[in-house]
């Protein structure tokens, strides 16, 4: 609307071109009509980048084909170039293609772009090339390789060479040292070498200056919204107080936020202050008979209960998503509409914003997804966050079964890569706090696919 707007304004030296955009806007294909863009001019080449990132969604081998035909005879600036180039390799990822990682070779042959280089890495370690695969993380810039996943996937090319001894020290060191740390890629790499989990537990100091903040008038005014359930004035109010303190004032706040049952701001405070290893605080028992009695009901794990309600909210009772997912377990309210009606229960939208609520309806929405998935925590996280649909999509396309880490990593979406890592983790850290040793990965989950 805007464009067409706009081109009704346009110079007579810019209309040709903006009722170009417009048709290559609405059907990119037309690009496939060479002779119709042959101009080597600025606002040409926009156009054509326009479209084939436009294209790239709907059809990426046509995409591709058309890229390297114009670049026969169009100069993309290096910026175009490379934006085409992802829009391209992103949709080819998603899509599962079995070819996606010659793609990237061919395309990006000398890894220019960290993004498509870690995307090589994880194609080579689908495909179990692990020669290739550690070739790759060799390569990547030094602050991305020193990250706890390829460190973890570096260990795991070196155990799978043909060098078995020398290089069978190297992978039990950098598992060792992962296994110290209290993260997704530690556990892995704990379950690795047979070892128990390390916490890093350490309480959270508390200081004198914990009265001195409560006095302060807007930490006051926070407390007052708080107590009247009014949670946006309380944050607005909070988040002003703490954007001043120092780094002890940050720590007497987060006990303070701690001390009031405010879970969301006690566990933002805390990772502002940088201080990572209270568990108490990061991974509270919150609501605890209401999820513990909906567990129970529904026959799930209370700690991964707990890990979906601390990755979906950080426990707020009143969380809204740019998507309309609502409250402590973000439902949409579709979703909790046929759960409500599946339980025989009368439902209103408002009801996701109470928290009791909202924990027996995500609950028997995670029950659900754990039978569909024949009782994968892994793929029934999956589910919760990408969709159940999209899901089986991405099951349906897979051509081998894979081991359960292989398949994690080469998820087509990050988000849900993270997401899906980061319950597990958490699983096991409310595992942990609960008393219930739970592992990362039960024996039925470790291999995913036909």
């Amino acid at each position: 609307l805007l464009a067409r707007y706009l081109s009704k304004r346009a110079s007579a030296e810019l209309k040709p071109y903006t009722r170009r955009l417009i048709n290559v806007h609405r059907k990119p294909q037309r690009l496939s009509n060479h002779s119709d863009f042959t101009s080597n001019d600025p606002y040409s080449i926009d156009i054509i980048s326009h479209g084939l990132k436009r294209l790239a969604a709907k059809d990426a081998e046509l995409a591709t084909r058309l890229w390297v035909d114009y670049r026969g005879f169009i100069v993309f600036s290096n910026h175009q170039y490379s934006d085409i180039r992802n829009k391209i390799a992103r949709q080819i990822i998603a899509s599962g293609n079995d070819n996606a990682l010659d793609w990237l070779i061919v395309h990006d042959p000398n890894s220019e772009d960290s993004y498509l280089l870690e995307w090589r890495i994880r194609l080579a370690i689908k495909k179990q090339h692990w020669n290739q695969a550690q070739h790759w993380i060799s390569i990547l810039p030094d602050k991305l390789q020193q990250q706890p996943r390829w460190q973890y996937w570096l260990a795991r090319t070196h155990q799978q060479s043909h060098d078995k001894q020398s290089n069978d020290k190297q992978a039990l060191a950098m598992l060792e040292q992962l296994a110290s740390e209290r993260h997704y890629y530690g556990f892995l790499a704990a379950d690795a070498l047979n070892k128990d989990y390390d916490f890093n537990h350490s309480d959270l100091a508390s200081t004198q200056l914990e009265q001195h903040i409560a006095a302060e008038p807007d930490i006051q005014r926070a407390h007052a919204f708080l107590t009247l359930g009014e949670f946006a004035p309380a944050r607005r109010e909070w988040l002003a107080a703490i954007n001043r303190f120092d780094q002890q004032q940050l720590i007497a706040a987060t006990n303070l936020a701690h001390h009031w049952g405010w879970h969301q701001q006690a566990i933002h405070t805390t990772i502002k202050a940088q201080q990572w290893n209270d568990l108490s605080i990061r991974f509270p028992l919150a609501f605890q008979t209401n999820m513990t009695d909906s567990a129970k009901s529904t026959t799930i794990r209370l700690e991964w209960l707990y890990a979906i309600a601390r990755q979906e909210s950080a426990f707020a009772q009143d969380a809204q998503s740019a998507a309309g997912a609502r409250g402590l377990l973000q439902l949409k309210p579709r979703t909790a509409k046929q759960v409500a009606r599946k339980m025989g229960i009368k439902y209103r939208s408002r009801d996701l914003l109470q928290a009791d609520k909202n924990i027996v309806l995500g609950s028997h929405y995670l029950k659900q997804l754990l039978d569909d998935f024949e009782g994968n925590h892994i793929l029934a996280t999956a589910a919760y966050n990408a969709g159940p649909y999209r899901l089986k999509k991405w099951l349906k396309q897979q051509q081998t079964t894979l081991p359960y880490d292989i398949w994690i990593e080469t998820l087509p979406f990050q988000e849900t890569r993270n997401y899906v890592q980061n319950v597990l983790a958490f699983s096991v850290i409310y595992g942990h706090r609960l008393g219930l040793n739970s592992p990362l990965i039960s024996q039925t989950e470790l291999f995913i696919g036909k």
